[in-house]
């Protein structure tokens, strides 16, 4: 995920997501972002998508947008 396309946009990722099958025959995905990587996250608008390549194609299966606000909850 990158800063959104506004004042203090970036072009570098500012964090990658881990991202698993739960179900490849249903095609169920799961994304993640660990403490770690949360922890560093500059407050503001964020964008991401998802990528799948498949030989040299490449697929977008999903892209958002994320919101950072700090100290809204942490983890126990």
């Amino acid at each position: 995920m990158t800063k959104s396309t506004s004042i203090g946009s970036t072009s570098y990722p500012a964090a990658t997501f881990n991202v698993g099958f739960t179900s490849a025959a249903g095609g169920k995905i799961k994304i993640s972002l660990g403490s770690t990587a949360t922890r560093t996250l500059s407050e503001g608008r964020y964008v991401y998508n998802l990528l799948v390549s498949s030989g040299s194609t490449v697929y977008s299966l999903t892209n958002g947008n994320i919101l950072v606000i700090p100290g809204i909850s942490s983890a126990p």
